[in-house]
């Protein structure tokens, strides 16, 4: 018998957001070598990936589909998820109140997605 699997989907956004950050990030930051490629020499089923995102979510999209086929589609998921955290935050705050997550740059930042989950707990 197969158990189910739950998932925290406010998580899983905020985890997005901030991999959307640091592949944002990613040209200006020192690049971590592949813990299996270190120790094997044969690179791993994501090897690229961070790169491919961080090209998709710079305009370079042909270019991200060359360094990995998900990256595009990682893209549109980060981008998904940035775009839902700031707009159930907007929906929580309401009109008159102080919305928990000041804008969309942001919330793709990972700030955002934690300040919009923090929002809705109070």
């Amino acid at each position: 018998m197969i158990g189910t699997v739950r998932v925290d989907l406010p998580a899983a956004r905020r985890l997005l957001c901030w991999y959307g950050a640091y592949a944002l990030l990613a040209p200006r930051l020192p690049a971590p070598t592949c813990p299996l490629r270190r120790i094997t020499g044969r690179r791993c089923p994501a090897c690229g990936l961070t790169t491919a995102v961080s090209a998709a979510l710079h305009g370079r999209v042909r270019h991200a589909a060359t360094l990995h086929r998900l990256g595009p589609v990682t893209a549109a998921a980060v981008l998904a998820a940035g775009v839902t955290t700031v707009a159930g935050a907007v929906r929580r705050a309401g009109p008159g109140r102080r919305r928990a997550a000041p804008g969309p740059v942001v919330a793709v930042s990972g700030a955002g997605a934690e300040a919009a989950d923090r929002g809705r707990t109070r």
